[in-house]
């Protein structure tokens, strides 16, 4: 936990991203405190600057909500385009997306989670299923992923 303090506060930066219920996210906020025991996770929304850096994502956070791959095989119907998304349940708490963001006393971001959301998945399985990639990696996990680095790397 020293070294990820020190990385941190020494300028770097931390994305996490494919944990899902509020049990995983109590685990991952109490590792990153030993790290950090002074600073507070926040909430942010789809208004935040970091939402456009490049690619405006301006929907409601549910329509940015990734699916795991495996659990949208499962339960994404092809003969439907247009099928909503069924919410697999994870864990209480695994419903709703969360992007929450960790700064420093001068408001530099030193970390951002995305909870409940496999956003790695749209950059690490774009080859499997072209409807998933057209409808995920490009509309949310590429430019997600770009506004992200863009928005840590200026800010």
């Amino acid at each position: 936990m020293a070294a990820l303090r020190k990385y941190l506060r020494g300028g770097g930066a931390l994305f996490v991203n494919d944990f899902w219920s509020a049990e995983e996210w109590d685990g991952f906020a109490s590792e990153i405190r030993r790290a950090l025991p002074e600073l507070e996770w926040r909430d942010l929304d789809t208004d935040h600057p970091l939402f456009s850096a490049v690619y405006p994502l301006r929907a409601p956070m549910r329509e940015l909500q990734v699916p795991t791959i495996q659990f949208w095989n499962q339960d994404h119907d092809p003969r439907d385009p247009q099928s909503p998304l069924q919410r697999v349940f994870r864990g209480e708490g695994s419903e709703e997306m969360h992007v929450r963001a960790l700064h420093d006393e001068h408001g530099r971001m030193l970390a951002v989670a995305i909870h409940n959301s496999d956003v790695s998945d749209g950059w690490e399985r774009e080859g499997e299923n072209e409807e998933y990639f057209n409808r995920y990696s490009e509309r949310i996990a590429y430019p997600l992923g770009i506004n992200i680095i863009v928005y840590l790397m200026t800010h």
